[in-house]
């Protein structure tokens, strides 16, 4: 979610400057003689500006949709890496995150959509230390794996009794692991 954020507060900065350069370069080219190339310059300038803004409203809708995915999560699962050095000890590393709701889930800065788009949510299978959801359209599917620490029975009825009332996809429950 950082990462989309970032991305979105340096396209819009890009975009800014790109629009102050042609605001700039179209009110001085009276006051300055930029020879035969003004034209041109001007014309890249506004196209690379266009270019920029199109990928800032496109980014600021990813970040949007993972702010949708963040409020309404079901299941939110933290995976840690661990890097294991030469003399052959273990040191944690980056913490992912992901985010699973009934709009999509939200792996660090990857989004996958449900219910948008024509991808839905096909079905899920639960067990006590994972959940595959299957996802797509009539012409692809596509599963995901999630593994994390086991749930007891309690905790993972009401996740399977969450994804049920908000997905309307029933869990199948499973204690085979994967």
């Amino acid at each position: 979610m950082k990462a989309i954020k970032l991305r979105v507060c340096f396209l819009a900065a890009a975009t800014g400057i790109g629009i102050a350069a042609a605001a700039v370069a179209i009110f001085s080219q009276y006051a300055f003689t930029l020879g035969a190339y003004k034209q041109l310059l001007l014309t890249v300038l506004l196209i690379i500006t266009g270019l920029l803004g199109g990928l800032t409203v496109r980014e600021y809708k990813r970040y949007k949709t993972a702010e949708l995915i963040i409020e309404n999560q079901l299941l939110h699962i933290r995976l840690a890496n661990r890097i294991c050095d030469k003399v052959g000890t273990s040191s944690p590393s980056q913490v992912k995150e992901s985010h699973i709701s009934c709009f999509g889930i939200l792996q660090d800065s990857k989004i996958i959509k449900f219910n948008q788009d024509g991808v839905y949510l096909k079905s899920v299978e639960m067990g006590r230390e994972f959940i595959i959801l299957t996802y797509g359209t009539d012409m692809w599917l596509q599963k995901t794996h999630f593994f994390y620490e086991p749930l007891d029975s309690q905790e993972l009825a009401e996740i399977v009794a969450r994804f049920h009332y908000e997905t309307g996809v029933l869990p199948v429950i499973t204690e085979n692991s994967c």
